[in-house]
């Protein structure tokens, strides 16, 4: 009953930020932020309820639908929305930015080939800010490419694609197209540095990419071609996640501004996703029901909790960039003094992207890796030398995140402030405040409780698996096995607050020696004569200091010889949005319409 109501009410929530998109040069900047915040709060609460009260419905003959899968993938656009523009009220916001999330929602809501392909367009075109990238234009016709051979089964609907899995060439031409489309349009390796030259759209790409990507490959290869895929399908997403998370975080190693490491963190975390569904995809090949559920359900619940720590982490840095004039991190320095709330939202989403116990990441991340640890069960010697080496990659890309968090953290927040700007930072605004102080409140209740959030897959587990969660989720904590200890981090948290509780009471006492107050992270720096307030700049880290040593760059086999095309690609520049891309809809959806029936 809920789904009869939240569908149509969900539609035309897309299709009002949709002419708030096409309406936005008409309108002033700052009162986009405030439009798209509340339709994005409306389109959370709407998808909320959808995911507790489960069901299907659809409109216009199926073109529109919702099932479970897409009840829990509408929260990740919907939390981002909110708070990207929550943080903006009061400032002026891409013109782009509703058209984004409408958008993203579109994708999830379609019912049926066209809609899905029509979202896809509007998602990459939105997202380069009106610009059509060659990249992402292959991977929109590479997807239309893949529903269309779905479609041959019968129809475009999903549900008669779905009735009418495809099998044999047709299976495995599916699967390749829809890794060679999604992974432009994401930022998936090898594909990524067009995407990481996104990063001052001012869009919340970094935060939706991996959740859209994920989508988009658990509906085609996990839900449209049925429950007898081969195991082996689960090969090429494990090496792809692999290659993704190595990729990503030497992006962010390497990369000088703010938006430059999120947007490798979130190329990084899209690899965890998709490793996650390969592993899935391989032990659903293999029958074994209970890994698969284990494997879907630490993917979709990384899903849901990327996009809450990637939102705080996009809203802490956009807030530091505006108060110091600049994301550079060169320019930056000792930020946490003039901005403490910025700089605790940045600390709380750290934690979270590094992986680091008690946060929102390790919770999913920790769930993944035991995915990967039982994998080689599923398979003989090949797939465990696959699966060690994905597992080395994985473990490796984790632990050097937290460098590349260290390292946009420390240069940024701590230390002594670079440039005179930095010094005189100015604070968030009380928006900018208060949507920090919301998500990480939320990344926090995240970390704290991660098998509440874990029960809300519950549902999209079943749809894709036929299999429930088998008590891996309770409000205490999260477990691979009914009878196995898991993963508590609330008894974790209260064991840490006793000790830290003690030594408080201690130090009250006089039993402890009293803290001596010392600054935090000098970096280096001697005491600064009076004529140099900023201290020498020689004797400071550097962006580049902490992975100066690190192999940034990728290992290069000798040359082979090559014949080398040259392409010159014609740069195609959509200015008038709405005109042009409703011209390339309506010709992908006659090359959809051309295979099957309706």
């Amino acid at each position: 009953m809920v789904a009869l109501f939240a569908l149509p009410a969900l539609v035309g929530v897309v299709v009002v930020l949709g002419l708030l998109a096409v309406a936005a040069p008409l309108l002033p900047q700052r009162g986009i932020p405030p439009a798209t915040a509340g339709l994005s709060l409306l389109a959370l609460l709407l998808a909320l309820a959808l995911v507790a009260a489960g069901g299907q419905s659809q409109l216009l003959a199926g073109s529109l639908a919702i099932d479970p899968l897409g009840a829990v993938f509408l929260l990740p656009p919907a939390v981002a929305g909110l708070a990207v523009a929550g943080g903006l009220l009061g400032r002026a916001a891409p013109a782009a930015l509703p058209g984004f999330v409408a958008a993203s929602l579109l994708v999830v809501l379609a019912g049926d080939a066209r809609f899905a392909v029509l979202g896809v367009a509007l998602f990459a075109t939105a997202s380069s800010d009106w610009v059509v990238r060659p990249a992402a234009l292959a991977g929109i016709f590479l997807l239309a490419a893949a529903f269309a051979t779905l479609s041959l089964g019968g129809g475009q609907s999903f549900a008669a694609m779905r009735a009418v899995p495809p099998d044999g060439w047709r299976a495995t031409l599916v699967l390749a197209l829809t890794l060679l489309g999604v992974a432009p349009l994401v930022g998936w390796a090898p594909w990524h540095r067009p995407f990481l030259a996104l990063d001052a759209t001012g869009l919340p790409l970094p935060v939706l990419s991996p959740a859209i990507g994920l989508y988009l490959c658990v509906r085609v290869l996990a839900d449209l071609c049925g429950p007898a895929t081969p195991g082996w399908w689960g090969l090429p997403l494990l090496l792809l996640g692999a290659g993704s998370a190595g990729a990503g975080l030497i992006a962010a190693l390497r990369a000088p501004t703010f938006g430059g490491i999120l947007a490798g963190l979130s190329v990084q975390h899209g690899g965890w996703m998709l490793s996650g569904l390969g592993v899935a995809a391989i032990a659903r090949g293999a029958d074994l029901l209970p890994l698969a559920t284990l494997a879907l359900g630490g993917t979709l619940l990384h899903a849901l909790n990327y996009t809450a720590f990637a939102s705080l982490a996009s809203l802490s840095t956009g807030a530091a960039a505006i108060g110091a004039g600049s994301q550079t991190l060169d320019r930056l320095g000792g930020l946490a003094g003039r901005m403490p709330v910025v700089a605790i939202g940045m600390l709380v989403a750290g934690l979270s992207l590094a992986f680091l116990p008690g946060s929102a990441g390790f919770a999913s991340g920790w769930m993944l890796l035991q995915a990967l640890f039982a994998a080689p069960r599923a398979g003989g010697l090949a797939l465990q030398l696959v699966v060690a080496a994905v597992v080395a990659a994985m473990a490796l890309s984790a632990g050097f995140a937290a460098i590349a968090v260290i390292r946009l953290g420390g240069v940024a927040f701590l230390g002594r402030p670079r440039s005179p700007r930095a010094a005189a930072a100015e604070d968030a605004s009380l928006a900018q405040r208060a949507g920090i102080i919301g998500m990480a409140v939320l990344c926090g209740l995240l970390g704290l409780f991660p098998g509440v959030a874990l029960r809300l897959c519950g549902m999209a587990q079943h749809w894709v698996t036929s299999a429930g969660l088998d008590g891996q989720g309770d409000w205490t904590g999260i477990r691979t096995q009914i009878d196995s200890p898991g993963y508590g981090p609330l008894g974790i948290v209260i064991m840490v607050g006793i000790v830290l509780a003690v030594i408080a009471m201690l130090s009250r006492t006089g039993r402890l020696p009293a803290a001596q107050p010392v600054p935090i992270w000098e970096d280096g720096f001697t005491a600064p004569p009076p004529w140099m307030p900023f201290g020498d700049p020689a004797t400071q880290l550097t962006p580049a200091t902490l992975t100066a040593t690190l192999p940034t760059r990728p290992l290069r086999l000798p040359s082979m010889p090559r014949v080398r095309l040259e392409v010159t690609w014609p740069s195609v520049t959509l200015r008038h949005a709405p005109v042009v891309v409703l011209i390339l809809a309506v010709l992908l959806l006659l090359l959809v319409a051309g295979f099957g029936p309706v």
